[in-house]
């Protein structure tokens, strides 16, 4: 097995006066290395008040982790084949988390969730990181078959039941999706914008009325919302003389067809961008925009990390009726927030058009949400709950 890694120093990353001490901390995760909340949420949080923090996962071609965060970065030789990240994968990030000492282990992917027998014979204290409900996101994958669907999503509802019952605790990202396991603590940390995007995001001091794009929208899509997000630009294109608009698209089908559709001076269409420069686009533009036209089952409780980042950056944004991401909200902000109940491009369109035809309330607006997220909507309240259930989860260890 070889491994590269990149040690940094977290001496004075742990120097913090926080009132936390916590013991070592492996994360095994088969997510991105520098995913925003494995690593910018996560790693660099718990790096501050543990005595070491290792981030574990497959080697990404052309990323070079940080030199100085606090955090021990290591991979383990990625795979060729899908087969092999559920069967292969696994296994070298046990190995890895078991060569380096750690007393807890989090994992954030449900493939991993079979080494916890083991990691428990080795007196781990075994975290759950519950990002969706992977049952309801199997049943709407279309491309597999109906009965395959409900059989597969069945078999993992099981699995996820039978080998989350050897986690010590479970984290998730809403509340429906905390109880995977029957008795078990856990605790919900909501992907809000950590410190650093927002104060990258405060350094958007453009007005977005003033700002390039009219419209950005940031992440990855299925091919049914990806038909709506192109009927929405064709309108907006038609009905906006001079209209612009920028997509950062994660599928390399989706960019060829965006590049081949628009013109590039009406569409810029980037792929995948680092986490750390989503600041520096969403800077650049006047309003975000998260299109769901059908909210199916797994959607019912998803809670986009995008609006809260469009936010973060003095973004106004049009979204779909989204039950997790308006649960979030405070009772008096829901009627300042932009939400469209359709699965017909056309509301969208009006919508964003009446926002783009009124630039002094978008200004307004703008100021509004970066307000508001850096008052409520941050990951600075999520933090002390992490620190809190890690530390209660130790103390039960070795009562």
């Amino acid at each position: 097995m070889t491994f590269t890694s990149s040690k940094a120093n977290s001496t004075e990353a742990n120097k913090t006066g926080i009132g936390w001490r916590l013991p070592e901390i492996t994360i095994l995760t088969v997510h991105p290395h520098g995913d925003a909340r494995v690593y910018t949420r996560q790693a660099l949080s718990l790096a501050k008040v543990a005595q070491t923090v290792r981030l574990i996962s497959p080697q990404e071609p052309g990323y070079t982790p940080p030199q100085s965060d606090g955090v021990e970065h290591y991979f383990v030789k990625r795979v060729r084949f899908r087969f092999e990240k559920f069967l292969v994968t696994p296994w070298r990030l046990l190995f890895a988390g078991l060569k380096r000492p750690a007393s807890i282990i989090c994992i954030h992917d449900a493939i991993l969730l079979y080494l916890f027998p083991i990691l428990r014979l080795f007196g781990k204290i075994c975290i759950y990181d519950r990002h969706e409900d992977y049952n309801k996101v199997v049943r709407s994958r279309y491309w597999i078959p109906k009965p395959f669907r409900i059989l597969a999503g069945n078999a993992l509802y099981v699995f996820e039941r039978f080998f989350g019952s050897f986690a010590s605790g479970v984290i998730s990202v809403v509340h429906p999706l905390e109880k995977i396991v029957p008795n078990c603590p856990s605790v919900v940390l909501h992907n809000f914008p950590g410190e650093q995007l927002i104060e990258s995001g405060k350094t958007a001091t453009t007005p977005p009325s003033k700002r390039e794009y009219d419209v950005v929208h940031i992440g990855s899509m299925t091919d049914s919302r990806f038909g709506v997000y192109r009927a929405v630009l064709e309108g907006l294109v038609k009905r906006r003389p001079g209209f612009k608009a920028l997509m950062i698209v994660t599928s390399e089908r989706h960019y060829k067809i965006l590049v081949d559709q628009f013109d590039e001076k009406q569409v810029t269409v980037l792929r995948r961008i680092p986490h750390p420069e989503v600041t520096a686009k969403l800077a650049q533009c006047k309003l975000g925009i998260a299109i769901f036209p059908t909210l199916e089952a797994h959607l019912q409780w998803a809670v986009p990390v995008k609006l809260f980042e469009y936010m973060a950056c003095g973004c106004a944004f049009v979204t779909s009726h989204m039950p997790g991401f308006e649960s979030l909200l405070r009772e008096e902000d829901k009627k300042d927030v932009h939400i469209v109940n359709s699965a017909d491009p056309e509301p969208y369109i009006r919508e964003i058009d009446a926002m783009l035809n009124n630039p002094a309330e978008m200004d307004c607006q703008g100021v509004m949400y970066q307000k508001w997220v850096a008052e409520y909507y941050n990951w600075r309240h999520e933090e002390e709950k992490l620190y809190r259930f890690f530390t209660e989860l130790t103390k039960k260890s070795k009562s």
